[in-house]
C-alpha cells in the first residue's frame, strides 16, 4: 500500500492570535490552540473528514495545565476538575476530535525523542489497517518558563525545542481519490535506530521529534529525500520518501 503526504503545515504562538482571542477557544489549552491553528491549514474537505483519523504526538503533553493543578492542588488542597481534565496527555486529542467532527480513530502518542516519528508510524498503521484512508498527524509542544531548569536537567546538552505545531496529512490509495491535488510526495519509510552509531551522509541534530524538519525538508527543493535526525543520546531516526 503506498502512502502519500498530501500537506504539511507548521504553526507558532504567534500564529494564533485569531483562536486566543476566539470565544470557543477560551479554555483552550496552548496544545489544543497550536494543534487546530495547523489543522486548520490542511486541506480537509468533507469527503476526506468521513475517512479520517487523528494522531496526537507531544513528548511532554499539557505541560501547563498540569502545572496549574498541581499548584492549586497544593496551595488549597483541592483537586480542580477542569484542570485535571486539561492536563491529561490526550486532553487536545479529545478536543480535536469534537471542534472539527472527526470520526475516526484518535490517539495520542508521546515517547521521548522519537514522539514525532511514532506518531507518523502510528498514522501510516491506521491507513494499513483500514480503519482510515487518511490521517491527521501532529507534533506539538508549550513550554513554561518556569520549567528551563528542569529542561536543561533533562536535556544537558541544551535543547532546541521550541513551541509550536506541525501537521501533516496523509492518505493511502483509496484516501488519495478524496482530493482534487496532487501529493506532496510519498512516504516510503520510518526507522528509529536505538542501537549503535553510523555515519551520517546528511544528518540533523534534533532533539525532539522529526515532523517539523521533515515538513521543511519536503518544500525546500533538495535532491535529497532521506531526513536523518541525530538525537543526544547517539541514537537516531531515518524517514524517506520520493516525489
Amino acid at each position: 500500500m503506498k502512502i502519500f503526504i498530501m500537506a504539511a503545515e507548521t504553526r507558532r504562538l504567534e500564529d494564533t492570535l485569531e483562536y486566543q482571542n476566539n470565544g470557543q477557544f477560551r479554555k483552550a489549552t496552548t496544545n489544543m490552540i497550536l494543534a487546530a491553528s495547523a489543522v486548520s491549514a490542511l486541506p480537509l474537505n468533507e469527503k476526506v473528514k468521513s475517512s479520517l483519523g487523528l494522531v496526537v504526538g507531544s513528548s511532554y503533553g499539557e505541560i501547563k495545565p498540569t502545572n496549574d493543578f498541581l499548584l492549586t492542588l497544593a496551595d488549597s488542597g483541592l483537586a480542580r476538575p477542569f484542570l485535571f481534565q486539561s492536563s491529561l496527555n490526550n486532553a487536545t486529542s479529545g478536543f480535536l476530535t469534537m471542534h472539527f467532527g472527526i470520526c475516526g480513530p484518535s490517539l495520542t502518542v508521546s515517547r521521548g525523542y522519537f514522539t514525532g516519528e511514532n506518531a507518523l508510524e502510528a498514522g501510516v498503521l491506521l491507513l494499513q489497517s483500514g480503519q482510515a484512508d487518511c490521517a491527521v498527524v501532529l507534533g506539538v509542544e508549550s513550554f513554561v518558563p518556569e520549567f528551563d531548569d528542569v529542561l536543561k536537567k533533562i536535556y544537558p546538552n541544551g535543547t532546541s525545542v521550541v513551541g509550536g505545531c506541525t501537521g501533516l496529512l496523509i492518505a493511502n490509495d483509496e484516501g488519495l481519490k478524496l482530493f482534487d491535488r496532487h501529493p506532496i510526495a510519498k512516504l516510503k519509510d520510518v526507522k528509529i535506530i536505538t542501537d549503535g552509531r553510523k555515519k551520517f551522509d546528511r544528518a540533523t541534530y534534533h532533539d525532539s521529534d522529526g515532523l517539523e524538519m521533515l515538513a521543511k525538508d519536503l518544500f525546500t527543493g533538495e535532491d535529497s529525500n532521506l531526513l536523518q535526525l541525530i538525537k543526544p543520546d547517539g541514537t537516531y531516526s531515518e524517514i524517506s520518501w520520493t516525489k
